[in-house]
């Protein structure tokens, strides 16, 4: 039987032995297979997993029916990244990993290693050329009321989806954009207007230290929309940003041929789907989780949920 604790991987993402993990995604209809082993896979069902880059997170858990959470990461290039960026569609899409073994290129054993949902999905590296999923657990599932607070981290919905029911435009913050015109990592620098001047909140959130909004972020400026793949805190409200490399040039020369009271852009933040994100940044508490629709008694039981 194969494992599913040797977690370690060469530096490209590749595994070349006898075992590797197979990712499956579905949603809608739709059924994306990846492997992280050198060479192409194939199942008994004769479903073919397309060998790629792929990093597996450590799994985190709570040590209780809150779940488990991992990071995938896979190229920018494959198929699924359409569903996630530039805007996530409106689907909620399910993600399996297993470990598997495997003899001339067909898998002959697995086991189940992590099964969840995608809640977030951002673009990472210099030029955004990866694709990080951010998956938990399908335990969330089990009960989710409004006293029972350590599930709500694991809100499943789709931002903006049709169970999200988020208005992209009442998210949309108002931001002031300076170019960065030394060299280095970051394009542009965002600073944020604060709720009140002696108050340096935003929407009541210290975007400082509560900022897994930021992360993943787009912004327009001039009618053109630019997807962040880097933020760094620097004062405050105010954030440096990178953006792809193939829009750096346009959103520098935008910026440059502006005035200084032309300088301000629409920033579109992510979800980190806590109840805290979805009222004060989507101000969206009602339909947080699901509710609400989810009943009040556990549909499960309460005997082993606190």
């Amino acid at each position: 039987m194969c494992g599913v604790s040797d977690l370690d991987f060469s530096d490209n993402g590749i595994e070349t032995g006898d075992v590797a993990f197979i990712v499956t995604v579905t949603g809608d209809g739709e059924t994306w297979r990846y492997t992280n082993c050198d060479t192409e896979l194939m199942d008994a069902q004769s479903n073919a997993y397309l060998a790629v880059p792929m990093k597996i997170g450590t799994l985190s858990s709570d040590g209780d029916m809150g779940g488990g959470e991992v990071d995938v990461t896979l190229p920018r290039t494959v198929s699924v990244a359409s569903r996630f960026l530039p805007q996530t569609d409106r689907t909620i899409y399910n993600l399996q990993i297993r470990r598997a073994l495997h003899v001339g290129g067909v898998i002959t054993d697995t086991r189940i290693a992590f099964t969840g949902v995608i809640k977030m999905a951002a673009a990472s590296g210099d030029e955004g050329e990866s694709l990080v999923l951010k998956c938990s657990t399908d335990r969330y599932k089990l009960e989710r009321n409004a006293s029972r607070r350590r599930y709500q981290h694991s809100c499943p919905h789709v931002l903006y989806g049709s169970q999200c029911r988020a208005l992209r435009e009442l998210s949309a913050l108002p931001a002031r954009i300076e170019p960065i015109l030394s060299a280095g990592r970051f394009h542009v620098v965002i600073t944020f207007e604060p709720d009140d001047p002696d108050n340096p909140t935003v929407r009541g959130m210290d975007l400082f230290s509560d900022w897994e909004t930021l992360k993943g972020l787009t912004f327009s400026f001039k009618g053109a929309e630019y997807q962040a793949t880097r933020i760094e805190r620097r004062l405050l409200l105010n954030f440096g940003v990178q953006v792809r490399a193939d829009t750096a040039s346009s959103l520098i020369a935008a910026l440059i041929s502006s005035s200084s009271n032309e300088r301000f852009c629409t920033v579109h933040p992510n979800c980190d789907h806590t109840l805290n994100a979805c009222q004060k940044m989507h101000r969206n508490a009602a339909n947080f989780g699901g509710m609400p629709f989810i009943p009040f008694k556990n549909p499960v039981g309460t005997s082993f949920v606190g």
